[in-house]
């Protein structure tokens, strides 16, 4: 017999809500940094000045702007519903996240992410909307049987992917040729 797990959360703490938040611009990081690398080698090159006074101010700013960002996600906390219980039902299928009345089935081959942390596990339903569970609520098995799932789900996903990507191409090359 399948596997089932129901997972019921009734509170995240600010921890687990900063780690969550934390995600994003963990992706951020090293995009914005190579980023900046190159204009700051382009403009260092085009000015012929190859200081460090020249070279520094660009990170400078971008640090200061990530770290913004985190401080930002940790105030958030304050605006997140703590009266709230949100639980998943999660099996060999997929998972399924019910708040309050509302509902929502997404199945493992949808799932884009699943990330594991100290203190969260983020399912990722698109690229960039994840849904925190908090690890506390899970045990060694579950998370193991969850990850397990997750990678079984890879080749459907990619396959869903590609299919959407060439439907995407499709579109817009018939959009072309009608112009």
């Amino acid at each position: 017999m399948d596997e089932q797990f129901d997972i019921q959360v009734s509170d995240v703490t600010k921890k687990e809500f900063t780690q969550a938040g934390s995600e994003m611009i963990r992706g951020l990081v090293g995009p914005a940094f190579l980023a900046v690398a190159v204009v700051t080698i382009v403009i260092m090159m085009f000015l012929g000045d190859y200081s460090l006074k020249a070279f520094l101010p660009p990170f400078v700013i971008v640090g200061a702007l990530l770290l913004l960002a985190w401080m930002m996600v940790g105030r958030g906390y304050k605006d997140f519903p703590k009266d709230i219980t949100f639980s998943y039902l999660i099996d060999v299928e997929g998972w399924q996240l019910t708040v309050g009345e509302e509902s929502a089935n997404i199945d493992w081959q949808d799932t884009a992410k699943l990330v594991v942390r100290s203190q969260v596990v983020l399912l990722y339903n698109e690229d960039n909307r994840s849904n925190i569970l908090p690890r506390r609520c899970l045990t060694d098995h579950q998370l193991e049987q969850m990850r397990a799932w997750f990678q079984i789900s890879r080749p459907a996903y990619r396959l869903r992917q590609r299919e959407r990507a060439q439907a995407w191409r499709n579109e817009h090359r018939q959009k072309r040729e009608q112009s």
